[in-house]
C-alpha cells in the first residue's frame, strides 16, 4: 500500500510482468519505483497556479459530475429570465401595456 497525501494506491500481490515463468517486477519495485518518482517530482498541483480551460467543461459533462449539473442548472436559470423578459415584452407589445 503506498499513501501520499491522503491518496493511497493498493498494489495486488500479482506478477507485472513474466520471463520463463518467473517474475521480473515484483510489487517491490512497482511500490519504490513509484516512491522514487513521487519524491522526484515533488508537489506539482498548487490551487493558485490552476488555470480553467473550457476543454475542462467537456470532461464534466463525460462525467456527469457536480460541476456539470451546477453549469446547466446556471444555464438553464438565465435561459428562463431570458425567455420570461422576452415573454413580457412580447406581451406588452400586444395588448399595447407597458409594466
Amino acid at each position: 500500500m503506498i499513501n501520499q497525501g491522503g491518496n493511497s494506491l493498493k498494489l495486488l500481490p500479482t506478477c507485472k510482468a513474466l520471463w520463463r515463468k518467473q517474475c521480473i517486477f515484483k510489487d517491490e519495485w512497482f511500490v519504490n519505483h513509484l516512491e522514487n518518482i513521487v519524491k522526484k517530482t515533488g508537489p506539482r498541483y498548487s490551487p493558485e497556479l490552476n488555470v480553467q480551460l473550457p476543454i475542462s467543461e467537456i470532461f464534466d459533462g463525460l462525467s456527469r459530475n457536480s460541476d456539470f449539473y451546477g453549469s446547466i442548472r446556471k444555464k438553464f436559470g438565465k435561459l428562463r429570465k431570458s425567455f420570461l423578459r422576452l415573454q413580457i415584452q412580447y406581451q406588452s407589445t400586444m395588448t399595447g401595456y407597458s409594466p
